[in-house]
């Protein structure tokens, strides 16, 4: 219980402390909620079985990644990680705490931005309930386990810099925006690697009943290993800061 009660309160004291700050703001709402809207207009054009669901994705990666990256980053500036060695507080009700905040976020967005394409594009389909949440859930604890990772595996502003990469390679090069046709063949396999690729053909065959990189059994069973992954290295990572 007293572990629950752990990840509850850090969870908390994230969202109170680090949800206004500017770059949760910036990066977590106002950008994708940006990009959702430039989109959304040409969802029609460009096909909305492919650009909904994409956008989708996107919105979920830039929020669920933000806020977690923010409030270990901030913690470890300030001294606050400090807090949890005294506490003393357990290492995965720490990772998770961390994480929930992400994982809140990032279900936000999403739900902004279908709210936003709806009034854009038109009804959304939803004709695969089960694969759909599954994609949204699964993904946006990936992404909330990155964020945690590469905060407290690196300084500050290496960070942001490395996860500002990885993102926007993933804009382009993981099923967010364009399509697997025109991508060079030497960059797929760079494609495949990336764990978006995974949750946004989950939630493209959730909407649509389509796919474009890998069935939904499989997308499903990838974005698992990933996030089975990233939050075992996440754990190592932030254990390593509470008893170096």
């Amino acid at each position: 219980m007293k572990g629950l009660r752990d990840t509850a309160l850090i969870f908390m004291k994230d969202i109170r402390e680090y949800y206004g700050k500017a770059p949760t703001l910036s990066w977590g709402l106002l950008f994708p909620v940006t990009l959702v809207v430039l989109m959304g207009y040409y969802a029609a054009g460009m096909g909305t079985w492919r650009l909904v669901p994409g956008l989708l994705s996107i919105t979920l990666l830039f929020s669920a990644t933000t806020l977690p990256q923010v409030a270990v980053s901030f913690d470890k500036m300030s001294g606050g990680i400090n807090l949890f060695i005294y506490a003393p507080v357990r290492g995965w009700s720490l990772v998770i705490g961390k994480a929930m905040g992400g994982i809140f976020l990032g279900l936000l967005g999403s739900g902004v931005a279908v709210i936003i394409l709806r009034g854009l594009s038109g009804p959304i389909p939803l004709i695969h309930p089960v694969f759909l949440a599954l994609g949204l859930i699964l993904g946006s604890v990936t992404f909330s386990m990155l964020g945690v990772l590469l905060a407290a595996l690196l300084e500050p502003t290496e960070a942001v810099a490395t996860l500002n990469f990885l993102r926007f390679t993933m804009i382009f090069l993981g099923s967010g925006m364009i399509p697997k046709a025109v991508i060079p063949g030497f960059l797929q396999p760079v494609a495949y690697s990336l764990p978006m690729v995974y949750a946004a053909d989950a939630i493209r065959y959730g909407m649509y009943n389509v796919y474009e990189y890998l069935d939904p059994y499989t997308a499903l069973i990838g974005v698992t290993i990933y996030l089975a992954a990233l939050s075992a290295v996440s754990f190592r990572a932030l254990l390593k800061i509470l008893m170096p």
